[in-house]
C-alpha cells in the first residue's frame, strides 16, 4: 500500500507548499539617521516616529528621541515609503526624575495623514536631511 506522502513525493509536496506560500525573504532592517532643528538649532528631546505610508499605519515602524546634538537613529524592518511625524514633550524635574508633559508643537507635526515629510527608505544606511521644525 503506497502513501501519497511517500519519500519520493515528499520533496514535491514541500516545493509546492513553498511556492504557494510565496517564501519571500523580507529585506534586512534599514537604518535611518538624521538631525532635528527647532527654531534653527539642533534640539534634544524631540521624538521622531516613522509609519509605513503604503500599508497599515496603525502601528509605527520605529521611533527615536533626539540626543543632545539633535541627532537620532531608527531601525525600520524593511525598505519602503514612510511618513515622518514628530512631537516634542515639555519636560520638568519631579523629585529628581524627568517627567514629560504636553507636546510643545501642540500636535502640529504628529498627524500621520499630514506628516512632516515622506521618505523612501532603501536597504542599508539612510541619512536624511535635517528636519527643520518651528
Amino acid at each position: 500500500m503506497s502513501s501519497w506522502l511517500s519519500p519520493l513525493r515528499l520533496p514535491m509536496v514541500i516545493v509546492a507548499s513553498l511556492t504557494i506560500a510565496g517564501c519571500e525573504q523580507p529585506s534586512a532592517p534599514c537604518t535611518v539617521t538624521g538631525e532635528v532643528h527647532v527654531k534653527g538649532k539642533p534640539t534634544e528631546g524631540v521624538y521622531i516616529v516613522l509609519f509605513p505610508a503604503d500599508g497599515d499605519t496603525s502601528m509605527s515602524a520605529g521611533s527615536a528621541r533626539t540626543s543632545g546634538d539633535g541627532t537620532y537613529s531608527i531601525k525600520v524592518p524593511r525598505t519602503g515609503t514612510y511618513s515622518v511625524t514628530a512631537f516634542y514633550p515639555a519636560t520638568e524635574l519631579d523629585e529628581g526624575a524627568v517627567v514629560e508633559g504636553p507636546d510643545q508643537f501642540a500636535g502640529r507635526y504628529r498627524n500621520r495623514e499630514k506628516p512632516v515629510t515622506t521618505i523612501d527608505i532603501v536597504e542599508g544606511d539612510n541619512v536624511l536631511e535635517p528636519l527643520k521644525l518651528k
